[in-house]
């Protein structure tokens, strides 16, 4: 009797590898053991659960250094450390480890899950990555530990050093620094917030792009992605953060603006209360929070990349030259993909936005739209409606926050059945132009 096997596509994969661990972290924050108070029940077990797997860091809890345990604080670790790397990334490298081989497919897998061109060198980078990424977080625990030694005593200052060094590496933006009000009581802790921001910056830069200018060193050898990269890592973080200046200017310190760009693009740490904000730095925050981090990385949003490729593809469209970006023609595959991707994540907003009105009534659009673009863009930012949401919102935004972390273009290939050739369809239609615009 012929076998008949299931070809399931990557795409697919990578979305089933992290619901199962969102799975797994919901149930073990159920457990009486992971809270001080009652049982959070499995919805809000979820949500934590979700918004920590997937690098976002909205929280329904008020407290987390008071409302979970230790074990519960653990769980949290784990399940951001898993979410910023990844468990197929994890696993592999385990398996790498133990000496396992891995045939094409599994190669093929790597290659989507970090959105690589080919699958040449693909083990060496995952090899790469997590060793990458251990290295930053341990250090970044010293300098950490070191700075919180003046508010804690040693036992507990190592403990929120590892979390808080895990958190801002991984993008999440959760915290354990004894208040609900994220890091607003350190705002004026000039290192603190540096090595946040530090390690928030080296985190959503990529680890394709690290690895590169550790490779080549100059600029001219630097793919056309690291270069994009350096190039609006910086602008991003500048404009944002004298636009917050600007428009904040007797509320917000200048640390506080440049921590609040460097934080909006999915980070989530907050040093100012969000219920303040104005309503040109709250364009400003909406906007970064969509863009996000680079390729590659453990940040969210639409990418800076995708960003600037819609920014050439206007201009293409409005001075009729070729889109060109360091004397490199872009590829129509690759304006297709941006459009497609901004495409779909506006009109998935706007929709989520509305169901969620419908939801909540009683709450402003102003506070839904930031929660949804939030949720989208993994960020974690809230201006305080998440814990009083209705059961069908917090459901919508665990399921936008799955949709931010895994991606959009992941999210559209699930049913994609030609992963593996080239394959065309037989029947060709006659092209017809149509009137846009």
């Amino acid at each position: 009797m012929r076998k008949i096997k299931l070809k399931i596509s990557p795409f697919a994969k990578i979305l089933i590898s992290f619901a199962i661990i969102i799975l797994i972290g919901a149930t073990l924050f159920s457990l009486p053991v992971s809270t001080t108070g009652s049982p959070m029940g499995f919805i809000n077990a979820l949500f934590m659960s979700t918004s920590s797997v997937c690098v976002t860091g909205l929280s329904v809890l008020g407290n987390l250094s008071v409302d979970l345990t230790f074990f519960g604080q653990l769980v949290m670790v784990i399940l951001m450390a898993i979410g910023g790397l990844g468990f197929l990334t994890l696993s592999t490298f385990f398996f790498m480890i133990i000496g396992a081989k891995l045939d094409l497919s599994d190669r093929f897998l790597m290659r989507e899950v970090w959105n690589m061109e080919s699958s040449k060198g693909i083990i060496k980078l995952v090899r790469n990555i997590v060793l990458f990424a251990l290295g930053v977080q341990v250090v970044g625990t010293i300098a950490n530990f070191c700075i919180l030694l003046k508010y804690f005593e040693p036992g507990s200052a190592i403990w929120k050093a590892i979390f808080q060094s895990v958190s801002a590496f991984n993008n999440v933006g959760f915290d354990i620094l004894g208040n609900s009000n994220s890091m607003v009581n350190y705002s004026t802790d000039v290192l603190l917030n540096l090595s946040t921001m530090l390690l928030i910056i080296i985190g959503g830069l990529g680890f394709v792009t690290i690895f590169d200018i550790f490779k080549n060193k100059f600029w001219k050898k630097y793919s056309l992605t690291t270069k994009v990269v350096l190039l609006m890592t910086p602008v991003l973080i500048i404009v944002g953060g004298l636009l917050f200046k600007f428009c904040m200017w007797n509320e917000f310190t200048w640390l506080q603006s440049f921590f609040s760009s460097v934080a909006s693009r999915t980070a989530g740490f907050s040093t100012v209360d969000m219920s303040t904000l104005s309503s040109s730095a709250y364009i400003i925050m909406i906007i970064l929070m969509y863009i996000g981090a680079s390729p590659c990385s453990t940040g969210g949003g639409i990418k800076t990349t995708t960003f600037l490729v819609l920014l050439v593809t206007m201009k293409r469209f409005a001075t009729g030259k070729k889109p060109v970006l360091f004397k490199r023609t872009l590829p129509g595959q690759t304006i297709k993909k941006a459009t497609s991707l901004f495409i779909f994540s506006i009109t998935y907003i706007l929709f989520a936005t509305f169901l969620i009105s419908m939801f909540d009534p009683s709450l402003g659009i102003r506070e839904l739209l930031f929660e949804v673009v939030s949720a989208f863009g993994t960020v974690g930012f809230s201006m305080g409606i998440t814990a009083g949401l209705s059961v069908a919102s917090k459901i919508l935004l665990i399921i936008t926050m799955f949709i931010g972390r895994i991606g959009t273009i992941t999210i559209m290939n699930i049913a994609n059945n030609k992963w593996l050739s080239e394959e065309q369809s037989a029947i060709e239609y006659v092209e017809e132009r149509i009137i846009v615009g």
